[in-house]
C-alpha cells in the first residue's frame, strides 16, 4: 500500500514540497489508489496544487471512479493554477468515461459549466448547466445560472 512518509527514508522516492516541508512517496497505480488520491486532496486543500497534480498523474489515465475522481481533482488544481483550458480537458475526459454514477456526472457537468463560464464560453457553459437541470433541477444554482447565461 502507498503510504505517507515523515521523514522519508533513502529507500523512498519522495515528492517534496519545499514550501511546506511535506514529503510524499510516489504512488504506484498497482497499489491501493485511495491513499495517493487522499494525499492529493490534502495537498489541494493546503494550496499545494502542483504536488497534488504530481500525485494524481498516474491515475488520470485510469477509467472508472478512481480515474474520474483524479481528473476532477486535477481540474480543480488547474483552475487554481490559472489553467482553465487544461481543467476543461480533464473534466471532458472524466465525462467520457461511461462508469460515473449519475450524481458524479451531474457534479462534473456543473464543474465544467463553471470553468467554461470563467473562460467566457457562455454557450457551452449554458449547455452544461442545462444538462445539470435536466438531470437534477435542484442541483446547486444550476437553474439560476442557465437563466443568467441566457441573458
Amino acid at each position: 500500500m502507498a503510504r505517507v512518509v515523515f521523514p522519508p527514508s533513502e529507500a523512498t522516492s519522495p515528492l517534496a514540497d519545499e514550501a511546506s516541508g511535506v514529503r510524499l512517496r510516489r504512488p504506484d497505480p498497482r497499489e491501493d489508489p485511495r491513499l495517493p488520491i487522499d494525499a492529493a486532496v490534502a495537498m489541494h486543500q493546503l494550496g499545494q496544487y502542483r504536488t497534488a497534480l504530481e500525485l494524481l498523474a498516474p491515475f488520470t489515465e485510469c477509467t472508472g471512479p478512481v480515474g474520474g475522481e483524479a481528473l476532477w481533482l486535477a481540474a480543480l488544481c488547474h483552475v487554481a493554477l490559472g489553467d482553465p483550458a487544461e481543467a476543461v480537458r480533464c473534466l471532458e475526459l472524466a465525462l467520457l468515461d461511461t462508469s460515473p454514477l449519475e450524481p458524479s456526472r451531474i457534479a462534473l457537468l456543473y464543474e465544467l459549466g463553471t470553468v467554461l463560464e470563467s473562460t467566457g464560453d457562455r454557450a457551452r457553459a449554458r449547455e452544461c448547466f442545462r444538462a445539470v437541470c435536466r438531470r437534477a433541477p435542484w442541483f446547486r444554482d444550476a437553474a439560476a445560472r442557465v437563466r443568467a447565461l441566457a441573458a
